[in-house]
């Protein structure tokens, strides 16, 4: 049995090792992190699932995905899902925190009380959460499976809770926050040519998918790689626009995204005490 440990190491090495390719589309810059203008919203407007692909462990990734919640919220008629990578096994407690903002209940999970930490369980997406509450929203679903014993056992659970979020609110856009891997729509990683990421195994079901994966020049990030929980150091690729962040989408789809999602820099959020 791969452990706990090593199943969410994988999922980070990919996007940790390599410098992705720059942008091959016209950028929509944006100055604020939170608050995508509203000629972008034309890039999700015909999808009934947005997905965002970050790298766990920084501040800036869960305040965009907070801007994309917002954007949808603003422009469609239906509230969002908004849909997080943490185990539907904390389902009742996450919606027991959103209606109430008691702190201890996220405490006294074992999802923030585990001692694996992979960024997920951090500081900034204990502010997402605690901003969500405040949002426009028709639920949040958590579809994280604690119970699979493979990275493919856990890619196809995490494509069916998802589609039966989607199956619950047939009106509302889904809208996902994973690390990237996850959000791929291509089939294979650099370590298996035939996995199956969930958003590959979701498109089955639900074709109408747009994903975003996020890009950066240069930061920090607190999560595991091959090196051990820490800070990192990471770094991307330069962009001569002058705003601090941009949202794009491709001619075709690159790598596995139909697009990106830019800051400038990345923020090491450490781990939620």
């Amino acid at each position: 049995m791969m452990s706990r440990l090593l199943m969410y190491v994988l999922f980070l090495l990919p996007i940790c090792s390599a410098a992705t390719p720059p942008v091959s589309a016209a950028e929509i810059p944006f100055e604020k992190l939170d608050e995508f203008p509203a000629e972008a919203y034309v890039l999700v407007a015909e999808k009934r699932v947005v997905w965002f692909g970050e790298m766990h462990g920084s501040s800036e990734a869960p305040q965009l995905f907070l801007g994309l919640v917002k954007m949808v919220s603003r422009h469609h008629a239906e509230p969002p899902v908004v849909a997080l990578e943490i185990p539907s096994t904390e389902q009742r407690a996450i919606d027991r925190y959103l209606a109430s903002g008691d702190d201890s209940i996220l405490r006294s999970t074992p999802f923030f009380k585990s001692e694996l930490k992979d960024g997920r369980s951090s500081e900034a997406m204990v502010k997402l959460l605690s901003q969500l509450r405040a949002e426009k929203k028709a639920a949040v679903c958590c579809f994280d499976s604690f119970f699979a014993t493979t990275p493919q056992e856990r890619d196809t659970a995490m494509a069916k809770n998802l589609a039966q979020c989607a199956k619950k609110f047939p009106n509302s856009k889904l809208v996902i926050l994973s690390g990237g891997v996850h959000a791929s729509i291509v089939e294979g990683t650099s370590w298996d040519k035939k996995y199956r990421p969930a958003a590959f195994e979701l498109g089955k079901t639900l074709d109408s998918i747009v994903t975003f994966n996020l890009k950066y020049e240069a930061g920090t990030i607190w999560a595991y790689t091959e090196k051990g929980f820490a800070e990192h150091k990471v770094k991307g690729e330069r962009w001569g626009g002058r705003a601090p962040y941009y949202i794009a989408l491709y001619p075709k789809p690159e790598h596995g995204y139909h697009g990106a999602i830019f800051t400038r820099a990345l923020t090491g959020s450490p781990a939620w005490k």
